[in-house]
């Protein structure tokens, strides 16, 4: 079963945490500095939910909360996200976050592939799921033929095969993935399905 923490607490965080523990599939502990944040998360799903103080400005207190986790996801403040995103890669854990950051994201591809780490940033509502809406009608109006559809959650994500990216190798493709990144510059088919691709 997979492990699953989830990086704060919050009016986003919680309802991830929610969504998660709904699912038997996983094993979910939620994140963060505040009891009451994290006793109000706890109420709505108390038998399927783990809770832990973590001040998560503490990147070495970070460190140690994440390693036995197998998913890492993010819900943190956005001053946070930059740093949080550092820390998750350099453990090198699979990563993705709701985070807005004003910082560029793709400064740690290096460390994340370094790593082998992939992080799907910026995937909260917007940006994020609007990015994921627009790409998805890109990819499609581009090569139709390339994309099918795999269940995550209670959507379906569009998958895209490697050999519609122009041939790229995996090692080409970042490892950092930001939905406003992938989408910004979809005259590349390869950068406008990308964070699909990673998603997926």
């Amino acid at each position: 079963m997979p492990n699953a923490i989830v990086l704060g607490a919050g009016m986003v965080g919680s309802v991830m945490a929610w969504d998660l523990a709904s699912d038997s599939d996983f094993s979910v502990t939620v994140a963060d500095r505040s009891e009451d944040a994290l006793e109000r998360t706890k109420a709505r799903s108390p038998e399927r939910l783990e809770t832990a103080v973590l001040d998560l400005s503490d990147l070495d207190a970070v460190k140690k909360a994440i390693g036995p986790f197998d998913i890492v996801l993010g819900a943190a403040a956005s001053h946070l996200g930059y740093d949080l995103l550092r820390t998750v890669i350099e453990c090198g854990k699979n990563y993705a976050d709701i985070s807005f950051m004003p910082e560029d994201a793709m400064d740690h591809d290096e460390l994340a592939k370094a790593n082998g780490v992939t992080a799907v940033v910026d995937c909260g509502v917007a940006p994020g799921m609007s990015n994921l809406l627009c790409g998805r009608a890109v990819a499609d109006r581009i090569a139709p033929s390339a994309i099918t559809s795999r269940p995550f959650s209670a959507s379906p994500m569009p998958v895209v095969s490697s050999d519609t990216l122009g041939g790229a190798k995996k090692s080409e493709m970042p490892s950092i993935c930001s939905s406003v990144v992938a989408f910004s510059n979809h005259s590349n088919r390869k950068n406008a399905i990308m964070a699909v691709t990673k998603s997926a």
